[in-house]
């Protein structure tokens, strides 16, 4: 049985602007009280929302733009700096997006809920990992109120190679690859602590688990905890890996009578086989081509956006061993079925019998 506490949407509209005056400066007021309490009936939640959406029967009714705190009675210790560990309680932060007349809701998690509808200009995406997520957070307009977040930013010191042809870059879509890069998934959680001698309950966003400097676990999982297996695309690129490049003459308004062609070799760099002078051993063992036509001559990248492959992962659901309890944003290293796989939990399910784990491999 879990229980809840609902509130009225955090509007940032309002949120941003409450202040508490103080001597030392003005401090944001903290999420209010909630309007109620109940208890969640047929209920599927995730926490969060890597793969899907959450849903429940409630006992009182809700409306679309609630938002709700999902209690559980687990300890779930957040480290949020190097020397300070949270003793928190694990809760699930959602917002309710539908309501049907048995007054079933669907439930998205308050992250993803909050950046909804963002986008960001690619020419932004410059720079380690850490800065494009501080631009994500503090340049975007948020849907929900947040009033922070927690990281270890050494983590997130690492660069990702943005192949992207368009000229942005949907908030979600950009976060979702930050967050497979540093095999890191986000949730919202409350802190209390004092700001200028006040005490208010705020909301944070955390890429955080119960250690600040994560060590892989090495677990085995066996047919008893029910395993499935599944491959996700995670970067959608190309069927093909030859590309015949037309670029029209400016002065004649004409395109050449013959193509410029270009593949990717093993080590994925684009190859021009005009200056090509290997044994063809390094490239494709079998020709898949494409023809493009342009007004400009394309950029590497743009080319090699027509030709590189699509990175595929696998994803591994399994019941929680109670034995030795992995928690959401854990490293590990599980031997399933004769073949090991590295990457980390990216979610966790609760549902009225089963306690189930979303294991997502990381991509290099």
């Amino acid at each position: 049985m879990l229980e809840y506490n609902l509130y009225d949407n955090f509007n940032p509209n309002v949120r941003e602007r409450d202040y508490i005056s103080t001597p030392s400066g003005n401090v944001l007021r903290g999420i209010p009280q909630p309007k109620a309490r109940g208890i969640l009936v047929d209920y599927e939640v995730w926490q969060t929302g890597y793969e899907f959406t959450s849903s429940s029967v409630f006992t009182m009714e809700v409306n679309v733009g609630d938002v709700v705190e999902v209690l559980t009675t687990e300890n779930n210790p957040l480290a949020i700096e190097n020397n300070l560990t949270l003793d928190k309680r694990l809760s699930f932060w959602y917002v309710i997006t539908a309501v049907d007349e048995n007054n079933k809701a669907t439930m998205k998690n308050y992250f993803w809920a909050a950046i909804d509808g963002g986008a960001v200009p690619v020419t932004s995406l410059n720079g380690p990992v850490s800065a494009v997520f501080t631009s994500l957070m503090t340049n975007t307009s948020k849907q929900l109120m947040v009033y922070g977040y927690y990281t270890n930013w050494q983590q997130m010191n690492v660069t990702i190679r943005w192949n992207l042809k368009a000229d942005t870059v949907e908030a979600p879509e950009m976060a979702k690859n930050i967050f497979a890069k540093i095999k890191t998934q986000p949730f919202a959680f409350t802190d209390d602590r004092e700001q200028f001698g006040v005490s208010e309950n705020r909301l944070y966003i955390g890429l955080v688990n119960d250690e600040w400097v994560r060590t892989t676990k090495e677990i085995r999982v066996d047919f008893q905890q029910n395993p499935t297996i599944e491959q996700e695309t995670v970067v959608d690129r190309s069927n093909y890996n030859y590309v015949d490049v037309y670029v029209k003459n400016a002065d004649t308004e004409k395109y050449p009578s013959s193509p410029k062609t270009y593949t990717i070799n093993d080590s994925g760099g684009v190859v021009d086989l005009d200056n090509y002078t290997g044994d063809g051993t390094d490239l494709p063992g079998q020709r898949v081509v494409k023809t493009m036509f342009y007004d400009e001559q394309p950029t590497t990248a743009e080319i090699k956006a027509e030709i590189t492959p699509d990175t595929v992962i696998n994803k591994i659901y399994f019941n929680q061993n109670q034995l030795y309890p992995l928690q959401v944003n854990d490293l590990v290293k599980i031997w399933y079925n004769g073949t090991a796989y590295s990457g980390h939990i990216a979610d966790r399910c609760f549902t009225q019998g089963v306690d189930r784990l979303l294991f997502v491999e990381g991509t290099s």
